[in-house]
């Protein structure tokens, strides 16, 4: 039985099988292929114009540069590994951020808030409607983190929670610019 078995095998080993390639495609197709691509591409690139962030920052849903007028700016991103909540209810939406104009960091540096300087402000490209909390990740770390939003001339602090040591929850119910000190 074990020399049937080892014949058996030598043959399925020496038998050649026909191996079939699949037709090369034509330089138009390639061509094509690459065009379509390059559409996409200057699509991300004309939004992330519009949001004054770089594609990388667009893709990422991160701001790594100063915003207009903040020296040192800290990098962050916002995001919702763990889903945005939306009045009370847990949902996958993703907040999406622009980069803030300099009228909006003057907004900003004109709150006073003792002992802290401003490091990033936060402008929400898509904001539902209601209260939402979602989480902000802070590279440099989180500690002594206070937000504040300018609305109608006045500036109100944000309920915000530090939830590891990069990582703030912060619970908004308008759309205005979210100021963050240090």
């Amino acid at each position: 039985m074990k020399k049937f078995l080892a014949l058996v095998l030598v043959g399925v080993l020496t038998v050649g099988t026909a191996v079939m390639a699949a037709d090369s495609p034509s330089a138009s197709a390639v061509a094509s292929n690459n065009s379509s691509s390059s559409s996409s591409n200057s699509a991300l690139e004309q939004v992330a114009k519009e949001d004054g962030m770089s594609v990388e920052e667009e893709l990422n849903n991160a701001l790594v540069d100063a915003d207009a007028g903040i020296d040192k700016a800290d990098a962050i991103s916002a995001g919702v590994p763990q889903g945005t909540i939306i009045n009370g209810s847990k949902t996958a939406f993703s907040i999406r951020l622009k980069r803030a104009t300099k009228a909006q960091v003057n907004n900003g540096k004109n709150i006073a808030v003792k002992g802290k300087k401003l490091r990033r402000v936060l402008i929400l490209k898509n904001k539902p409607a209601g209260n939402v909390v979602f989480n902000v990740y802070l590279p440099q770390g989180a500690a002594g983190v206070v937000a504040y939003q300018y609305v109608n001339g006045q500036a109100f602090q944000v309920t915000t929670a530090q939830i590891s040591d990069n990582k703030i929850s912060v619970a908004v119910t308008t759309d205005a610019p979210i100021y963050l000190y240090k």
